[in-house]
């Protein structure tokens, strides 16, 4: 038998189960974009039955696999704790911004997305609690002058205890920037009055100074001509005689 095309119907059969399969295959077939990973549970071979694909691309079984997507992007949370008190017993308020992401290693992937697949945007809630909870036991640990001289060192602290009680999710706090630091007692503003004032009283000091080695010099100098003029009347003396 023959169709329209002049073609046997075992070949249209054909073509057209091709096609279908072609087509199948090109729908069940999933791409990661740049910024996300694909995450396919239902795999055998793969480590708590998860497979993690990143910038490529895999056939998804139907029936057998389920295929999600998970953002590999980095998120910027603001953080903010009141009322931490420092080793003198002063209230502090600190501010910043932390950046964080899911770690690039495939075993942070999968654990990122047994934790945060359904639920993503609980992902700034939960490290929000973690950076205040490691803020409240580092500046615990350290004086107001600390936090403010050295607070390259401060946040660097803060987002090592962090990553430390982030272990296990897939997270990693890639910066943490401190914005500002504030108390309700004045004890910061009072700090810098007082350095205002070691500055206004080291400048009279060195000014007073120098206004003295400048009359030492010029008293030096002074004498000098009057034991030159001595000197040059004594001379005029010894040749009158």
């Amino acid at each position: 038998m023959e169709d329209l095309l002049g073609l046997p119907i075992v070949v249209v059969a054909l073509i057209a189960l091709v096609v279908l399969i072609i087509g199948f295959a090109a729908s069940r077939y999933k791409v990661a974009k740049p910024n996300e990973a694909l995450i396919i549970s239902g795999s055998r071979r793969a480590a708590a039955g998860i497979r993690v694909v990143v910038g490529a691309g895999s056939i998804v079984y139907p029936l057998v696999n389920v295929a999600r997507r998970i953002s590999l992007e980095v998120r910027s949370i603001g953080v903010g704790l009141q009322g931490a008190v420092t080793t003198q017993g002063v209230p502090v308020s600190v501010e910043g911004i932390v950046n964080v992401k899911i770690a690039d290693d495939e075993d942070s992937i999968r654990q990122a997305a047994q934790r945060f697949l359904d639920s993503q945007e609980k992902i700034g809630e939960i490290v929000r609690n973690v950076m205040e909870g490691s803020l409240r036991t580092i500046i615990g640990q350290l004086t107001v002058e600390q936090l403010i001289r050295d607070r390259e060192v401060f946040a660097a602290r803060v987002q090592e205890v962090a990553n430390s009680d982030l272990v296990g999710t897939g997270l990693a706090i890639d910066v943490f920037t401190i914005q500002s630091i504030a108390d309700t007692e004045q004890y910061i503003e009072n700090l810098g009055r007082k350095a205002a004032a070691e500055v206004r009283r080291d400048a009279e000091i060195a000014e007073a100074e120098a206004a003295r080695e400048a009359r030492q010099r010029q008293e030096t100098a002074r004498q000098a001509i009057l034991d030159s003029e001595k000197v040059t009347r004594l001379k005029e003396q010894a040749i009158t005689q």
